[in-house]
């Protein structure tokens, strides 16, 4: 069995962001293979996740982004368990960069539920169509998505 140093627990600490303690007896149940030991806390984390699957997460920051012609901005909730967790400067560069994205995606609409019936209708129709626009069935499908989307303008008085 090799010597587990404290440079090898520095090493596998500065790769995996884990606990010295956990490096350790990572390292010690691998033989003092850093590659095998990072194998092993890979699969030590996917087994802890689904212990935590089912925790609230209680604390969180509230992120921003504005970009630099002030005509475009988006604020989001991130949660996480701990206020430790919300502290770290990772946290925060992370709802930073999360912003960042949901402002270059210019979403049109935030939730699923605010997309209108009509618009999964008809996108849903056409995307059948471009697919396969000699399917004789998608005729028929279009039909039938055109007499719903007529339904729904009657009972939306539009």
């Amino acid at each position: 069995m090799a010597e587990i140093t404290s440079e090898m627990i520095k090493e596998l600490r500065a790769r995996t962001q884990v606990g010295m303690l956990e490096c350790k007896k990572a390292l010690v149940e691998c033989g003092g293979e850093i590659e095998k030991a990072i194998d092993y806390l890979r699969k030590k984390g996917i087994a802890s996740a689904g212990k935590k699957e089912g925790r609230e997460t209680r604390e969180g920051i509230v992120a921003t982004y504005i970009h630099s012609n002030n005509k475009i901005g988006v604020m989001m909730e991130l949660n996480c368990e701990t206020d430790f967790v919300a502290k770290n400067e990772d946290f925060k560069e992370l709802g930073k960069e999360l912003c960042m994205q949901v402002a270059a995606a210019n979403p049109i609409y935030v939730k699923p539920e605010d997309v209108p019936f009509l618009y999964w209708t008809a996108a849903g129709w056409m995307a059948a169509y471009a697919a396969d626009p000699f399917d004789v069935n998608i005729g028929v499908g279009v039909k039938k998505a055109a007499a719903m989307m007529e339904a729904a303008l009657r009972r939306s008085n539009l």
